[in-house]
Formats: structure tokens, sequence, C-alpha cells
């Protein structure tokens, strides 16, 4: 059996991690979720056998731990309420504009995230996280069904409802539109969960996740 050193384990695996649970559930005590997933790996790494990837197996456990958050009663009547002073971006490190783009770029982009965002964070259980697995962490099917403890097949259908159900819950409360560089983008309709646009900060996966919405939209 393999002898893995936690603290190596722990450096390289606690920013995809901490990335993963903050596109997951964007609560503010991610972090301490985040290191609640590594006391788990800490406690059962001796009896990791390799039966499947280690990357898989840790991806397992933040899954399941995030899990049992998301359906704890303390997070269901919360989770609609996220200070927007505490957000940061999906890989943990705080937004800054640094001049380089355009403000008017910028709200478009912070537009288009919320929008996005808010109506990936509403889809059910299973299609939110398979979706995130998929499109925000850049998973591979087979890696999402070990994770999931489920079939490829089952992935495979999951993916594709969900991406239904994110393109109808788009259409319905975003407006799709080209801006004066051509560039695709979108805003809501109207506030989500009353937070409005301007201190809504919270920039995801940028381009890849503008490419994933304009595929679904056309």
């Amino acid at each position: 059996m393999e002898h893995y050193d936690f603290a190596q384990l722990y450096h390289e695996y606690y920013p995809k991690i901490l990335s993963y649970l903050n596109r997951l559930i964007r609560n503010n005590e991610v972090e301490d979720l985040a290191q609640e997933v590594f006391i788990k790996v800490a406690k059962s790494l001796a009896g990791f056998k390799g039966d499947s990837k280690l990357s898989t197996w840790i991806y397992r456990i933040a899954t399941n731990t995030a899990l049992d958050k998301m359906r704890s009663p303390e997070f269901k009547r919360s989770h609609h309420f996220i200070s927007d002073e505490n957000l940061s971006l999906a890989d943990g490190s705080e937004w800054h504009d640094d001049g380089s783009t355009p403000a008017d770029e910028q709200l478009i982009k912070t537009e288009m995230n919320q929008c996005i965002r808010s109506n990936i964070d509403d889809l059910s259980e299973k299609y939110h996280v398979v979706l995130v697995l998929s499109e925000l962490q850049d998973l591979k099917n087979q890696e999402i069904a070990e994770i999931l403890g489920t079939s490829l097949e089952s992935v495979k259908m999951r993916l594709h409802r969900a991406r239904v159900q994110l393109k109808e819950r788009l259409n319905t409360n975003c407006n799709f539109y080209h801006n004066s560089k051509n560039n695709f983008a979108c805003v809501a309709k109207s506030y989500c969960y009353g937070i409005k646009i301007s201190h809504f900060v919270f920039i995801c996966a940028c381009f890849r996740i503008y490419s994933f919405v304009k595929r679904l939209h056309y």
C-alpha cells in the first residue's frame, strides 16, 4: 500500500477542494467546511486502498461533506441570505479591479455571473452537484460517477437533464444580448434574493462558464 504524506496532500488539494466547495454551496463557513473535509481525509488516509484515484477519493469525501451541510435545516434557512461583504472568487481569493478591464465590462461580467450562478444554485441537488463537477471543476464523466458512487450512464443522464433545466431557467430568468463589442452576455430580469447587482461581486470561472452558457443558449 502506497504511503501518502498528508502535508503534501493538503498543500496540493486544499485549494482545489476550497474552490469546489465555494462553487457548490457559497456559504460563509466554506473554509470551515474545507477544514472538516481534510480532518476526515487525515483520519481515513491510512485506510485508503487505492481502489480509485486519490483525487477522486478526496472529492468524494468533500462532496458527501457538502451534501450533509446542504441538507441541514440551518443551511436551508440561511443559504438565500449570503452576505455580499464576504463573497470571494470561486478559487477563494478576493476580487480586485486592477483597471485592466473597463468598468462597463466588469459590470457585465458581474451581472452575467450573478444571473448564471443564481440559476445553477437553484437546480435540484443532484443536478446542481453534477453540473458543478462537470462544468466548473472540469472533471470527466467517469470521475464524476466514481465520486458520486453511481453509474456512468446515470451521470450522463443527470448532466443532460441539468443542462436542459438550466437552459429553461436561464431563458426564463435572464435577458441575453450582445454588447457593444459583440460579446455574448446576459443579465438577470430581476434582482436575485434581494441582492443588488452592484454589490454582488462574484466572478466564477469566467470564460469557461460564458462559453458553457453560450452553448446552452444556442
